[in-house]
């Protein structure tokens, strides 16, 4: 008996001290990650209200992707008015099984603003390939949106009603081109929160992906971000769209 109790005792001790000597297990605190080769539109906003915001963040270019490990990023920003190398690189990334597509079914927030194909010689992605869950773009310009839609208002973080300024629609509408075109093929159960008033077609959407969340636009927010004018609120769509994600991903 005494011998028993001695072996349960010696036992109990031995797991004390592997507990103590262990090291402690911390939980990865959020960080962002924004892939960017150009400034969209010679625009730093991006970086800009990511610091505002306080929220942690690498930068890295495409060609580092390939060899990067993404599980230390929550949220990942896919910024506009990137070049045709990026977005082809990028289009296998969000293909199924592609390293981000991945990632997003695992839990990660994407943030992909879309417009593409701005003046200053940027490229496309749409026509070339889908976001996950098969949605599409249709590229056009156009002035006139209308914040709003279906479901947007079930958002635990509305996108453009934010910690900062609800944007309202004379704050986004009179640039040469708020947007670059609309969704198509999107997910039945997306938030929409910006359509284009030509079309009625969404340009701004929200859906659940797997574990994760898409947050997509095809409004011009680094060019808002950057530029007060028409409308001086309109950079608050940017501060807003990157402290919605933010928070959707831990922040």
């Amino acid at each position: 008996m005494r011998s028993s109790f001695r072996l349960v005792a010696l036992l109990l001790i031995a797991a004390v001290l592997v507990f103590a000597l262990a090291p402690a297990v911390k939980a990865s605190p959020a960080k962002a990650l924004l892939i960017l080769d150009n400034n969209p539109w010679a625009s730093t906003a991006n970086q800009q209200v990511l610091t505002a915001l306080g929220i942690p963040y690498d930068q890295k270019t495409s060609g580092e992707i390939g060899a990067l490990d993404l599980s230390p990023y929550t949220m990942i920003i896919i910024p506009s008015a990137q070049s045709d190398a990026y977005y082809n690189l990028l289009g296998g990334w969000l293909a199924s099984g592609g390293k981000i597509e991945a990632w997003i079914s695992k839990g990660g927030v994407l943030v992909f603003h879309g417009a593409d194909y701005g003046w200053d010689g940027s490229g496309g992605w749409t026509g070339e390939w889908a976001l996950p869950g098969g949605v599409q773009g249709d590229h056009y310009e156009s002035a006139s949106v209308s914040p709003g839609g279906k479901l947007w208002a079930f958002l635990k973080f509305p996108p453009l009603a934010g910690k900062y300024k609800a944007i309202t629609d004379a704050d986004i509408d009179g640039y040469w081109s708020t947007t670059h075109g609309h969704f198509t093929n999107i997910p039945s159960k997306t938030a929409v929160t910006v359509i284009d008033d030509a079309t009625g077609e969404p340009c701004y959407i929200v859906y659940k992906y797997g574990g994760g969340r898409v947050l997509a636009t095809m409004l011009t927010l680094e060019w808002m971000g950057w530029i007060s004018n028409p409308g001086a609120n309109a950079m608050y769509a940017l501060y807003n769209d990157l402290y919605s994600a933010w928070m959707w991903a831990g922040g």
